[in-house]
């Protein structure tokens, strides 16, 4: 029996806040995704001189998985001493949870 969305959502959130409490929502999710990291070699001007060209190799880093664009919060603590009342920030940030290594991204 398939879970209803709503509930599917709440589980999400449960199961991020247990990575990082600071979480608040869950913007959007993607069920598969992959991260890469761009290796450049060198960058220059191509005939024209518009722009930047930038030459290299892109190359997987081994985290794949559910893909969550979420927000986020942080904390500006006034002082060491005061972290309750300590002023918030709020932010989006990308989370992906990998099925094919121990790191989450």
């Amino acid at each position: 029996m398939a879970m209803p969305p709503e509930a599917r959502s709440v589980w999400n959130l449960k199961i991020l806040r247990r990575h990082d409490p600071l979480i608040s929502r869950i913007f959007d999710q993607a069920p598969y995704g992959v991260l890469y990291t761009f290796n450049h070699a060198h960058a220059h001007e191509p005939d024209g001189g518009k722009g930047r060209k930038y030459e290299g190799t892109w190359e997987k880093t081994g985290i794949e998985g559910t893909v969550f664009l979420v927000e986020r919060f942080v904390l500006r603590p006034r002082s060491q001493s005061a972290q309750a009342d300590a002023p918030k920030e709020r932010f989006a940030t990308i989370w992906i949870f990998s099925t094919q290594s121990r790191r989450n991204f």
